[in-house]
């Protein structure tokens, strides 16, 4: 995932085999996936007892010698409930986001302030 997200700048969450490391991208072409391969055989991954989870230090090591070094403290990475929906979105162009849909991504998100559930309740029955 790393690998694929360093050259094509996300990685597709709904692919196949998302967690097979083998997978460079199913619906990847081929000069893609060949450039995804070549990377993940480059990558070290070292674990470190007590990082905080969402939070990875890559080192990149370049061809001309230099490091270049990037963290994440770990809330970057996670979503909030206002990111879901988006990201939900682009993973799933072709969902039906209709007002039924709107309607329930802000029941859901008021839920800390309602006074009980059942708007979200009868917003996922079937209609």
């Amino acid at each position: 995932m790393l690998a694929y997200t360093v050259i094509a700048g996300d990685y597709p969450v709904l692919e196949r085999n998302v967690e097979d490391p083998r997978d460079a991208g199913a619906a990847a072409d081929g000069a893609l996936a060949a450039r995804v391969a070549a990377l993940q055989r480059k990558v070290e991954i070292i674990g470190v007892v007590g990082r905080e989870s969402f939070a990875p230090r890559l080192t990149f090591a370049l061809k001309d010698g230099r490091r270049v070094t990037g963290e994440y403290h770990g809330r970057e990475l996670m979503w909030d409930f206002s990111r879901t929906p988006r990201s939900c979105a682009a993973s799933c162009p072709a969902a039906d986001r209709g007002d039924r849909y709107e309607r329930f991504v802000a029941a859901v998100a008021g839920l800390d302030k309602a006074e009980s559930v059942d708007d979200v309740v009868r917003l996922t029955l079937p209609e």
